[in-house]
């Protein structure tokens, strides 16, 4: 179990671990020569004398502490990157994935990639139906037309003599796309579907389930050929 705001993952970014460093050795080396400056002040010997054509302490120090300044923002724009590399967990619950250690060791990730997935088991159960692209659209239109929610049954994998009814209550508002484009097979869309009634007994986080959604009455030839119907068509159309 992990609360909201713990830290579930954090990444490595080597270039960045190397900026962090180089910054942090000209803040050293600016602070070092701010110091003997400081010193070099001090003496008035040292500080009335030529200084081989170099810039006066005086200068030469104000020079150094507006680069420090710089190198100081410049720094703390690095630690807040490097803290945006801890992933923390948005809300309390359950780490569903498993065997985490041995799924993220040194492994690459790109920007937006899924990592962990974690439940709120004591928020009531939720089933996510994955329905292909070409059906989608009747759910998004008996949705429209009902005054209500759809209604659902679900069928768990580990139970599959209940059925436990449920609602749709979030239908995605975009289609995946995989990075083929159009050449690539079409990813489902995701229906969250929340069960009402009694928390079935057998239902466990990531459980496979049988998902049916009522988008109304058709008639018998139209569910037996709609797929006909849709290819023939989509033949002719493109």
């Amino acid at each position: 179990m992990v609360s909201q705001g713990d830290v579930l993952v954090v990444l490595k970014d080597a270039e960045l671990d190397l900026q962090l460093q180089q910054v942090r050795g000209e803040i050293d080396a600016a602070r070092k020569r701010l110091e003997t400056l400081a010193v070099a002040r001090t003496d008035r010997r040292l500080r009335d004398e030529e200084n081989d054509g170099r810039l006066p302490l005086s200068a030469e120090q104000r020079q150094l502490e507006q680069r420090l300044a710089s190198l100081d923002a410049q720094y703390g724009l690095l630690e807040a990157r490097r803290e945006a590399l801890a992933i923390r967990s948005p809300i309390a619950g359950q780490v569903l994935t498993q065997d985490v250690h041995t799924l993220l060791k040194s492994r690459p990730v790109d920007r937006g990639q899924v990592l962990l997935t974690i439940a709120d088991a004591s928020g009531g159960w939720e089933a996510v139906a994955r329905v292909p692209q070409r059906h989608v659209g009747r759910i998004v239109e008996a949705q429209g037309e009902a005054a209500a929610p759809l209604e659902a049954s679900v069928r768990l994998a580990g139970d599959v003599a209940a059925r436990h009814a449920g609602r749709v209550v979030e239908i995605s508002s975009a289609a995946p796309l995989e990075a083929d484009g159009l050449e690539a097979p079409a990813r489902p869309v995701d229906v969250r579907i929340a069960l009402v009634g009694e928390a079935p007994a057998a239902a466990r986080p990531g459980m496979t389930a049988a998902v049916r959604i009522y988008c109304g009455r058709r008639s018998l030839g139209y569910v037996w050929l709609h797929d006909v119907a849709a290819t023939v068509y989509r033949w002719l159309t493109f």
